[in-house]
């Protein structure tokens, strides 16, 4: 994310929004907080959790054509007989 900057920031400052403005009240500890890198990331979240959806629908589907296989396999060996 980038932000607008129509002025320069003096050091040691914080300029925040679009376009940015100079934030107050932040100390060094509160700003490190919020860099981008400990940010926390909703979408990673929502892709593992999709994912983690997809690998049990995936088992799930292998258990039951398992299952059908066998009852298929077991259909024939009585037709055999």
């Amino acid at each position: 994310m980038q932000s607008v900057v129509t002025h320069d920031v003096p050091s040691n400052t914080t300029a925040v929004g679009v376009p940015a403005r100079i934030s107050l009240g932040h100390d060094a500890d509160e700003v490190k907080k919020l860099e981008h890198s400990r940010l926390h990331d909703p979408i990673a979240d929502a892709m593992k959790f999709v994912l983690k959806e997809q690998k049990k629908l995936e088992q799930n589907m292998s258990e039951k054509y398992k299952k059908l296989e066998e009852k298929i396999n077991l259909a024939i060996d009585i037709e055999k007989r």
